[in-house]
């Protein structure tokens, strides 16, 4: 296994990449340059921040440390209810995302 990590200038860890021995992604962690977890994946495939193609689950967080959405990629597509919460902790709405892309209203 290997790792890959980049750092902000201010020298926080900007973003930590492990993969497995034959190179495939097996986990990201991405940063706020305050230090606080963006987004985390355990994560089968691809993943860089204009064609997030992999299969896993998907974890982001506002950047004061609240969930800000979960839900699950599967064969390079969202699959079933993507659940995104307020700054609170509440839940701001659930979404079937079945059969679209990350990115896709």
């Amino acid at each position: 296994m290997g790792e890959k990590k980049r750092y902000f200038k201010n020298g926080n860890l900007k973003e930590y990449l492990l993969f497995d021995d034959n190179g495939n992604l097996k986990k990201c962690k991405r940063f706020y340059s305050n230090g606080q977890l963006r987004l985390e994946s355990d994560a089968a495939g691809q993943l860089d921040d204009w064609n997030p193609y992999f299969d896993g689950t998907v974890l982001m967080y506002h950047e004061n440390g609240a969930l800000m959405m979960v839900g699950q990629m599967e064969d390079q597509m969202c699959k079933g209810d993507w659940i995104y919460y307020n700054e609170d902790g509440s839940i701001k709405e659930t979404i079937d995302k079945s059969g679209k892309y990350f990115y896709d209203d």
